[in-house]
């Protein structure tokens, strides 16, 4: 969700009239339930598809800040991989594989085929380490010999093998283990980075969320976080990938939860909502994911608000590094965060709208209404569109070129691309085309029975007089 700029508000504007203010609201409102009609509220964060992150994931990586400071809340460093140590030249031998992959030990392979002289032969099998029937056919005069060496038979080579993986191989992977997973990591978030900063209409923005609640009961599959705080992903000079808040409040991602249920809007909305502004009033830094003792009473009232059997978790219940458990049919509210990639949302505009109607509409003051929104609340003039379109607009799109609307076209619409918020103008924009088109649709369609209706009373005219005339006595 983008911050509302204030550089659209830069322009003075005269003090909005009663009726003005109440048209804005309208179209607020008109805007506003076209965008909920369209939503289609996720109920997981993985669903995505774009990067999903759990807080366990996290768990002592290396190169890894968290809190650093109110505006990095997290800083990963870009690391190299440390090559595993080189064992010895007849371990290496019998090794089958790679020795570089800290997750999967190397093993060894049980059986060798290779050619010796007859004496080295010979020497085996006095040793009792190569039986007769493992040497192949050779002809007289031949120097060397094909054998088949069994590896469970060299019980001092299946000593030394052990003693390197166990040893040096192992060390070297305990440390390594948690470098490639922050590498890992880092990967990905570098990935969904560059898709951030890739420039489109497309681009997906990440989250940082509080209080994961679960919740797996027939039809429902819920794993959202309640309390979510748009974050900014940027990649540093020296490679660091670092995650710093926006400047947008949090937000309660309550959807899942309002559709599932029609009773929860009342019932937990309008409290929940209290409680966050409470928060946000004590005190005028953001509540960070580091700071429990600010957001875990908002997280039990959600779970008690929110069902009836909602149990939350509290930060001291969890121990850290662990995996949670999969979601039940009871729901839960954790106290864990996570980070989760998205594309920008219906809701996310729903947000923006409401953000700018209280500037706007409530506040009432002149110089918080940016001009370009007189364009679309202007009066409706007397003429009628050359060409009544087909249908109303149905879908949120385009700049409603072609429906006779000229006044509206020429609404500042660059203004807002400069800052990325040329979604909501178009939103507007569209909601007002379509509002102007139903209009046009009932001026024409009074004007049709303004006409069939003359057109009747012309019929009976004429029908009164040709049977009222004394010529038809």
């Amino acid at each position: 969700m983008n911050a509302i700029p204030d550089m659209m508000f830069d322009h003075p504007s005269t003090e909005p009239s009663s009726e003005e203010r109440a048209r804005l609201a309208g179209l607020f409102a008109f805007a506003g339930a076209l965008l909920r009609a369209g939503a289609k509220p996720l109920y997981r964060m993985q669903d995505t598809g774009l990067g999903h992150f759990p807080e366990h994931e996290f768990h002592t990586l290396p190169g890894l800040t968290l809190d650093e400071s109110d505006e990095v809340w997290l800083r990963l460093e870009r690391l190299q991989p440390a090559k595993a140590p080189k064992p010895p030249a007849d371990v290496r031998q019998w090794l089958d594989g790679s020795t570089e992959e800290p997750d999967t030990p190397p093993s060894a392979t049980g059986l060798r085929t290779l050619m010796v002289s007859l004496e080295e032969a010979s020497d085996l099998c006095e040793g009792k380490l190569l039986d007769l029937a493992d040497i192949h056919e050779f002809e007289e005069g031949d120097e060397e010999v094909r054998i088949e060496l069994h590896l469970d038979r060299l019980v001092e080579l299946r000593a030394d093998i052990e003693s390197w993986v166990q040893g040096p191989w192992r060390i070297w992977a305990e440390a390594e283990r948690p470098v490639r997973r922050a590498m890992e990591i880092y990967g990905r978030l570098f990935t969904l980075c560059n898709r951030m900063h890739g420039g489109g209409t497309t681009t997906p923005q990440l989250v940082w969320g509080i209080g994961i609640a679960t919740l797996r009961r027939t039809p429902l599959d819920i794993e959202m976080p309640l309390l979510e705080q748009l974050v900014d992903l940027e990649l540093e000079d020296d490679g660091s990938l670092v995650i710093m808040p926006r400047a947008t409040r949090p937000v309660l991602g309550l959807q899942p939860f309002l559709d599932s249920d029609s009773e929860a809007d009342v019932r937990a909305r309008v409290p929940l909502n209290r409680a966050l502004a409470g928060i946000l009033d004590v005190s005028p830094a953001r509540p960070t994911p580091f700071e429990p003792a600010r957001w875990e009473d908002l997280l039990g009232q959600a779970a008690a608000l929110l069902s009836a059997d909602g149990r939350h978790i509290r930060r001291a219940e969890i121990e850290p590094g662990t995996e949670p458990q999969d979601p039940g049919p009871i729901l839960e509210v954790m106290s864990r965060w996570a980070l989760y990639a998205r594309p920008r949302s219906e809701n996310d505009r729903t947000r923006d709208l409401e953000q700018l109607a209280e500037r706007v509409v409530e506040a009432g003051a002149g110089s918080d209404r940016p001009p370009w929104l007189s364009r679309f609340v202007g009066d409706l003039d007397d003429t009628t569109p050359a060409e009544v379109p087909s249908a109303p607009l149905t879908v949120i799109a385009g700049r409603g070129a072609g429906l006779g609307m000229g006044p509206l076209r020429q609404a500042s619409l660059s203004r807002a691309d400069d800052y990325g918020y040329d979604t909501i103008e178009s939103i507007l924009l569209s909601a007002a085309l379509q509002r102007r088109a139903s209009e046009n649709y009932r001026l024409a369609g009074a004007r049709v029975c303004g006409h069939r209706r003359r057109t009747t009373r012309n019929r009976q005219d004429a029908h009164d007089r040709e049977h009222s005339c004394p010529l038809h006595g």
